[in-house]
């Protein structure tokens, strides 16, 4: 151990600045693959050949002291690093399929809280024009205005290292973390911190663990549309096309997505219209119909703003007036609401969502005893 704690492994008691530094972007020697020369075999052959990984230890002759000499003079001297490549995301050598997730950047997410705060755009809109996924676009504006308000109302101490029980909540864990979630970890920390309400913020633990993983950029003024961070339009699953369903259509039918939409349920949209960004596909067909006139699309995407903007003053109004009609009684421990209902709301069969329960959801018929589950008519 101690071997290789002082010959390859000597790499990561200093971790490269701006890049990972994944096991699997080294050969055995230590030596970072990617800032040697382009090798000059041929490209074609296989990768997981021993000959060409160096799992013989040759490395194709080349000098291993010379190859960290040449990568510490460029880091020295402020030379880029390349970028890292695939094969450098691989945190598991042999977990080959395996791929470290890029996360978000410290510039995107100030972006996106920028764009919503200051701008005053819709979460969708941020999403489109970003490429990240509207939930995740709502979490990193809640913590960035959550950080914001601990930052304002913060006092910073004096010069010295504090020894405290830091309770780090998901304001900074999501600063590296792929999917935002709930974590709470306690731990002794011996660290320079900033003391926001009277809790420890840990920002070099949260820089230095975000520097070790890949991030997706954002060049502010830049002409080039921002490299998208994940795919932010796909169908989600909805739950009344998990059942079993026989459905029987004549030959000269035309069967299309509205058609399945309405064989599984009278109420289900189309996959068109369900998918997170419907409006990118009508966009879509109004450049296609009208090439090069950006005006035509940038009127058509102002008016598709205009109708996201009107849809959710109706619901605030909507939900505004429930929360009016309701009646409300506080205790000291619990609030009590009361609202009139009618009987008539369940429907015929006493299943329908205007009913009294309705919320805490109801088992389907489609697998009980006695119900038909075969169609008995073509329409």
């Amino acid at each position: 151990m101690y071997r290789w704690l002082n010959g390859p492994g000597a790499a990561f008691r200093d971790p490269l600045p701006g890049s990972t530094n994944y096991l699997n972007a080294y050969d055995p020697q230590g030596n970072l693959i990617r800032a040697r020369a382009a090798p000059t075999t041929d490209p074609s052959t296989d990768e997981d050949d021993p000959k060409n990984t160096g799992e013989d230890g040759d490395l194709g002759g080349l000098d291993a002291a010379s190859d960290k000499n040449q990568l510490d003079q460029n880091i020295a001297s402020g030379k880029p690093i390349p970028k890292e490549m695939a094969d450098d995301l691989m945190p598991f050598p042999l977990n080959r399929q395996f791929r470290s997730q890029p996360v978000l950047s410290e510039e995107l997410r100030d972006e996106i809280y920028r764009r919503i705060d200051k701008e005053k755009k819709s979460v969708r809109t941020v999403s489109a024009e970003l490429g990240v996924e509207m939930q995740r676009v709502g979490a990193v504006f809640r913590l960035k205005t959550i950080e914001n308000q601990w930052m304002q109302e913060s006092t910073r101490p004096s010069r010295g290292y504090y020894t405290a029980k830091l309770q780090l909540s998901e304001i900074h864990l999501y600063k590296f973390l792929i999917v935002p979630r709930l974590c709470y970890l306690k731990t002794l920390l011996l660290i320079p911190s900033v003391i926001l309400q009277g809790k420890m913020l840990a920002m070099p633990y949260a820089r230095a663990v975000s520097a070790m993983l890949p991030k997706t950029p954002f060049v502010s003024g830049s002409r080039t549309p921002p490299l998208p961070h994940e795919s932010i339009n796909d169908l989600p699953v909805h739950s009344a096309t998990t059942r079993q369903l026989f459905h029987p259509v004549p030959e000269s039918m035309h069967f299309n997505r509205a058609s399945a939409a309405k064989a599984f349920s009278r109420d289900l949209l189309p996959a068109d219209k369900r998918i997170p960004h419907p409006e990118l596909v009508e966009l879509a067909k109004v450049a296609a119909q009208h090439r090069g006139r950006d005006d035509v699309v940038k009127a058509r995407r102002n008016e598709l703003e205009q109708q996201e903007a009107a849809v959710l003053n109706m619901k605030r109004e909507q939900k505004a007036a429930q929360e009016a009609a309701a009646t409300k009684i506080d205790t000291p421990r619990w609030q009590f609401r009361f609202e009139n209902i009618k009987a008539e709301s369940a429907g015929r069969d006493g299943r329908a969502k205007g009913g009294v329960g309705a919320r805490y959801g109801i088992p389907p018929q489609d697998r009980k005893k006695g119900q038909i589950k075969i169609p008995t008519k073509v329409e």
